[in-house]
């Protein structure tokens, strides 16, 4: 977990906060998140996401797992 991480998960997370896609990604301290991105700072390698049961919740980029980001799906009844 370092800076490099987290400036890779700006640039992918980028993507979809400029196009209000819902995402999904993993954590290293465990667990995943699903929802949209609200506020994505590159400075600071943060992001603010409205997660989809927890509302919402600040993350450090550099806890974010880089390639576990990918388009949120709903799942099919």
């Amino acid at each position: 977990m370092n800076n490099e991480q987290g400036k890779q998960a700006y640039r992918k997370l980028l993507y979809f906060f400029e196009n209000k896609i819902p995402v999904h990604f993993g954590l290293y301290s465990g667990g995943w998140k699903n929802g949209y991105i609200l506020d994505l700072n590159e400075k600071m390698l943060t992001l603010v996401i409205k997660e989809f049961v927890e509302g919402e919740l600040p993350i450090l980029l550099e806890n974010v797992i880089v390639d576990t980001i990918v388009k949120f799906k709903v799942k099919e009844e």
